[in-house]
């Protein structure tokens, strides 16, 4: 096998294993803040409860009222993986989906939330 082509595999694997751990990071923190974003007190309730939200999308994903744009499953996982500096954001957009009960997702504001 050529050698950009193991080097492209192991890119993939460490890709993949940091969107693990910022992942995991980030439900462990939201549960920390379930009082604020409420998917749970601990970093499992939080996962099963994004991964819930994921097969809901994904059953059912949600135009937008203001944005040419469809929520779905895969916008939840890339949500639920964020570096630490955007967390509260990402866990607010998680939030207001979560909320969306209909074939839309909530209008867009016109300043964001305010860091927990």
């Amino acid at each position: 096998m050529p050698l950009f082509l193991l080097r492209f595999d192991r890119f993939l694997d460490e890709r993949a294993a940091a969107g693990k751990h910022d992942s995991r990071r980030m439900t462990e923190w939201m549960a920390r803040y379930d009082s604020v974003y409420g998917f749970g007190t601990t970093g499992q309730q939080v996962s099963s409860a994004l991964l819930a939200l994921q097969r809901e999308f994904n059953a059912n994903p949600r135009g937008s009222t203001d944005l040419d744009f469809t929520f779905d499953a895969f916008f939840i996982a890339l949500a639920s993986a964020q570096p630490s500096p955007v967390w509260p954001l990402a866990a607010q957009v998680l939030k207001e989906l979560r909320k969306a009960t209909g074939p839309t997702a909530p209008p867009r504001r016109s300043t964001p939330p305010a860091a927990a």
